[in-house]
């Protein structure tokens, strides 16, 4: 595989470009692919051209006739997933495999697993001490069983950058749910101390890289645009548990809380998140994903941040204390910069120029637009 050509799906996401940029500075041949029109990887200077799939969510038979004409057109062996396109793709993994092609993630079943936020937790229980009390919710009943809201978190059992989740609500708040067999929720212990998200990849249960952070900053309450370095060891431990417990291979990411016993694990999201733009050494990451790492991948101790996203989502909320905004602000690498080439404010504006016309036409926040056509929700 190591002379095809390489695919990265998910070209809406920066980490898409981040791949690339490390396939492409490792010798690779790579194409950014995804559904959209104008994701903010097309026209990226390291990649070799952009390719447009169906949504594998709305057509993925579609989807399927797509990636196999593509990669028998460009050459390519490799596909790198980054963002919930992977559940669909692992669905057609066998194709690609008869297809000479590689996937570089777990099987369907396990990414299902550990999506579901109440079975992530069980999982853990066969080799985590500290885990939070997590409860499967698919009625009124099971919700009305759940016990004080107050000492509780509320989310549903697949979900993406805290879409509908609820911390700690009023019972006012709570009414407005309703759990079924088709839209599960957990109820989960709230649990007080320090967020630490990691970035992972492993290979064949072997964690060969692993960035883990504070997300200082935040759009809303969900995905994090400041990436604050911290000490990665106690994040090891748990990621190294659990690759080991499921011999996983490809990336993953987990949500972890801070407490004064250990790591609490509340989530775990089975693809690329933020946390890959602190892991700068591009040939390293390439060896790392491939099992080819001759150690564990380290991050970077530089802060990184999506500067466009600080002003857009940061910036108004932090107005009563700008100068530690403006000062955090200054010492943050721009996450979106590769070899000194930075993805420029008219690509960053045009991309979110689509996901917003799409929220419009749907009537959805711009959060859920941009996953709409290739999330999995079980």
């Amino acid at each position: 595989m190591r002379n095809k050509a390489v695919m990265i799906t998910g070209a809406r996401a920066p980490v898409a470009l981040h791949w690339a940029w490390a396939f492409r500075r490792a010798g690779r041949s790579v194409f950014l692919a995804d559904s959209l029109r104008w994701p903010i990887g097309q026209g990226a200077a390291f990649s070799q051209g952009y390719l447009r799939h169906a949504s594998p969510r709305h057509d993925l038979a579609r989807f399927r006739r797509d990636l196999l004409d593509q990669c028998a057109a460009k050459g390519i062996g490799v596909i790198v997933p980054t963002c919930e396109e992977v559940f669909w793709l692992a669905q057609i993994a066998p194709d690609l495999k008869a297809a000479g092609v590689r996937l570089h993630a777990p099987p369907f079943a396990l990414l299902a697993q550990v999506h579901d936020k109440g079975a992530f937790i069980d999982l853990c229980r066969g080799f985590w001490p500290h885990l939070p009390r997590t409860q499967r919710l698919q009625s009124r009943a099971d919700l009305d069983s759940a016990g004080d809201p107050g000492g509780l978190v509320f989310k549903p059992a697949y979900s993406r950058f805290a879409l509908r989740t609820l911390i700690r609500p009023t019972a006012q708040a709570l009414s407005r749910i309703c759990p079924s067999p088709g839209d599960p929720w957990v109820a989960q212990q709230f649990v007080p101390g320090r967020e630490i998200c990691a970035f992972a990849v492993a290979w064949q249960g072997q964690v060969t890289a692993l960035a883990a952070y504070h997300p200082l900053y935040r759009a809303g309450k969900g995905a994090g645009i400041f990436f604050q370095p911290v000490d990665p060891a106690p994040a090891l431990a748990f990621v190294r548990a659990f690759a080991r417990a499921t011999g996983w291979s490809g990336q993953l990411s987990f949500d972890l809380i801070e407490t004064d016993t250990g790591l609490v694990p509340i989530e775990c999201n089975p693809r690329a998140t933020s946390g890959l733009h602190l892991l700068r050494d591009p040939v390293a990451l390439v060896q790392a994903l491939e099992g080819d790492a001759p150690g564990l991948v380290a991050q970077d101790g530089t802060p990184q941040a999506v500067h466009l996203a600080m002003w857009l989502y940061a910036a108004w909320a932090n107005r009563s204390r700008w100068a530690a905004f403006q000062a955090d602000l200054a010492r943050a690498d721009e996450a979106l910069v590769w070899d000194g080439k930075p993805v420029t404010g008219l690509r960053q504006g045009l991309a979110l120029a689509e996901i917003a016309a799409r929220a419009l036409w749907r009537r959805q926040g711009l959060q859920a637009a941009a996953t709409h056509d290739i999330e999995w929700n079980g």
